[in-house]
């Protein structure tokens, strides 16, 4: 067996861990790694022609995906991009529109269960489509164990999930309470 110095081996951990970071990373922000239109992720042309989504801006829906929103008097629609719901996590992204206004939004939801007590947020970026693009104004509802809120999420074909909580400006302020809606296709 080949002697180990500790140095070097923590060494290697920090440039592998830089490594796989810099990957993930980087496919994240990639529209490569987003299948082409008719396919699904593994490539199997059976999957149905993508659509367009709520804001025309030529992303592509997942997989028919819809979600919808009510928070102080206004109501959204949305056409995620990316929607996952399993037994502990709820993942949905993807643009959307003001039902009243058309102003852009963007839906972004990060829930996920752990030791049976949920954590994560609900967040409605207001004025912008897309990822990463923080607005100055948006609706905000965080999940910890403190928080009074009711989450079903359901796993299966189609899954789905149905979110009310009390919601904040970017104020900091009482957006009163809301209620979120997600069909994943």
């Amino acid at each position: 067996m080949l002697p180990v110095r500790r140095h070097h081996l923590t060494s290697f951990l920090a440039v592998a861990l830089t490594l796989t970071g810099s990957l993930i990373l980087s496919g994240c922000a990639s529209d490569a790694a987003t299948p082409p239109t008719g396919q699904d992720s593994t490539g199997d042309a059976a999957a149905s022609e993508a659509e367009t989504n709520a804001s025309g801006s030529g992303s592509t829906n997942a997989g028919g995906a819809t979600a919808t929103a009510a928070v102080d008097a206004k109501t959204f629609t949305f056409a995620p991009t990316l929607c996952a719901i399993d037994a502990d996590d709820v993942l949905v992204r993807g643009p959307g529109k003001d039902d009243s206004t058309g102003e852009p939004v963007f839906l972004d939801i990060d829930l996920t269960n752990l030791s049976d007590a949920a954590f994560g947020g609900v967040r409605i970026e207001l004025g912008t489509d897309q990822p990463f693009d923080t607005s100055d104004e948006f609706f905000v509802a965080h999940i910890t164990e403190d928080e009074d809120f009711s989450l079903d999420a359901r796993a299966g074909n189609p899954s789905s999930m149905d979110f009310s909580a009390d919601f904040r400006h970017a104020t900091g302020t009482s957006a009163g309470h809301g209620a979120v809606e997600v069909r994943c296709g």
